[in-house]
């Protein structure tokens, strides 16, 4: 049993999340190679598995996954659950990576499948409308940023 923890059953997920959907980007068989942990461990990091709930990405393991996606979607997982959102300090931000792509994707899925569930019984209640109203804010952020992205800020 686990001590008591401050981190969210749907902060967890939302970190799992968004490390399975770092490894599929940067592939795990190739990713093995890049760091120290084998496939059979990295895969337990993105699982949502009762079996693997509290199997989380070593932070050196993480550096090196959002480095390979080329953007921190892991790291920035975690900060976006601490309240912040990491800002590139390159002065590229009017640029569009693939892995923001995938972020986006990632938190548009999440969000379909906790509308989904919201609504199953034709009704949303308390508790499902405090579950989704954080997820489809930052849903509206991410497309938001990206549309800015895109568009050079002439949105």
């Amino acid at each position: 049993m686990h001590p008591i923890r401050s981190i969210s059953d749907i902060e967890r997920r939302a970190l799992k999340g968004m490390t399975a959907a770092a490894l599929k980007f940067v592939g795990l068989s190739a990713f093995q190679f890049l760091t120290r942990v084998k496939v059979s461990a990295l895969s337990k990091y993105g699982s949502t598995g009762e079996e693997h709930e509290h199997d989380f990405m070593p932070l050196d393991v993480a550096v090196e996954a959002d480095r390979a996606c080329g953007e921190p979607l892991i790291i920035g997982e975690a900060a976006r659950i601490l309240g912040y959102r990491l800002v590139k300090d390159d002065g590229s931000e009017h640029s569009v990576s693939p892995a923001q792509v995938v972020a986006l994707g990632a938190q548009a899925s999440r969000t379909i499948e906790a509308a989904y569930r919201a609504v199953e019984d034709l009704r949303i209640d308390a508790q499902e409308r405090a579950e989704l109203t954080p997820m489809l804010i930052e849903l509206q952020r991410r497309t938001a940023d990206m549309l800015s992205r895109i568009t050079g800020g002439a949105a």
